[in-house]
């Protein structure tokens, strides 16, 4: 730890500064400062390469409804990490935090290093892509058309456009072929390709998903599991997904957030809630779903993981 002190008109200022280690990332150094005036502080930040999003003392709710509760917590970049909880638990409400549709009521949600305000907000988004459940396509638009509509509305290079177009339909196993098509006329899993290019057109540096295969049919929704995994690890991008299914954020999470009520009960890996168990709600949250893929027969038996 560093410190320095100066007094200035009879005022005293000292700086403290320290390298410490994130709890909640493993292996991650971060430098951080505070700043105190007589004793009082007015300043306290963190600097960190591999932190993409952070939430400080952030609260929300919904008239008298707590939705989130006082929250501290930190998204790696270049990692998957999963919010999953049972209905009303605060995941959804969280995602939108990130991306700015819904405000905090106090605290900050801090953006690669830049807290979100209402002044940068719409810059900033332009570097997160966002998919929803159903993909939320305009129904009057083609499916070209709602993939490049962010670009065209920035007025980005149309040779760049169609380039990117044509990446992304090879990415998704897209056919080129329907892409003049009406969403209505696209199968689900068709649309939510669509959904999905849309959110990578603008090549952004984190993706969010608000479970994004929540409307599937099993079958569909397998196989697209398979592929956006693939498209994950190809892209190699920061990916915070939203779902109520453990399975799914096993298949997918480098790292599982569980809430309930609006607070974080654990955090970890998937052998981490299976195998320390922080209470009983853990525990019986994940026994309740059964299979986790990717653990052994032996974890899965008897609908217990233990």
């Amino acid at each position: 730890m560093w410190t320095n002190s100066a007094a200035t008109n009879q005022k005293t200022f000292k700086i403290d500064a320290r390298l410490t280690r994130h709890p909640a990332l493993a292996g991650t150094v971060i430098f951080e400062i505070e700043l105190r005036i007589n004793g009082l502080v007015v300043a306290h930040s963190f600097l960190c390469d591999g932190v993409m999003f952070e939430l400080r003392n952030v609260t929300k709710h919904f008239d008298k409804t707590l939705a989130v509760a006082r929250t501290d917590l930190v998204f790696a970049a270049k990692e998957t990490t999963v919010l999953i909880g049972p209905s009303g638990c605060g995941k959804s409400t969280i995602l939108n935090m990130l991306i700015g549709l819904v405000q905090p009521d106090a605290g900050d949600i801090i953006f690669d290093s830049t807290p979100l305000a209402s002044d940068n907000l719409e810059k900033m988004r332009q570097r997160m892509g966002y998919v929803i459940q159903e993909g939320g396509l305009f129904p009057h638009l083609s499916a070209r058309q709602n993939i490049t509509l962010m670009a065209k509305h920035l007025d980005l290079d149309p040779t760049a456009n169609a380039e990117r177009l044509k990446y992304l339909c090879a990415l998704t196993h897209f056919t080129t072929e329907a892409l003049d098509r009406s969403p209505t006329t696209l199968s689900g899993g068709q649309r939510q390709r669509v959904a999905l290019m849309r959110a990578l057109m603008l090549d952004p540096d984190v993706l969010l998903l608000d479970e994004p295969l929540g409307a599937l049919d099993p079958l569909i929704r397998f196989d697209l599991q398979s592929e956006l995994k693939d498209i994950f690890q190809a892209l190699g991008k920061t990916v915070i997904m939203v779902t109520h299914d453990i399975g799914e954020a096993a298949y997918f999470g480098d790292r599982i957030i569980l809430l309930r009520q609006g607070e974080i009960v654990q955090s970890g890996t998937i052998e981490d809630l299976v195998e320390n168990p922080i209470d009983n709600f853990v525990e019986q949250f994940v026994s309740a779903q059964r299979i986790v893929p990717g653990l052994s027969s032996e974890q899965n038996d008897a609908g217990s993981f233990r």
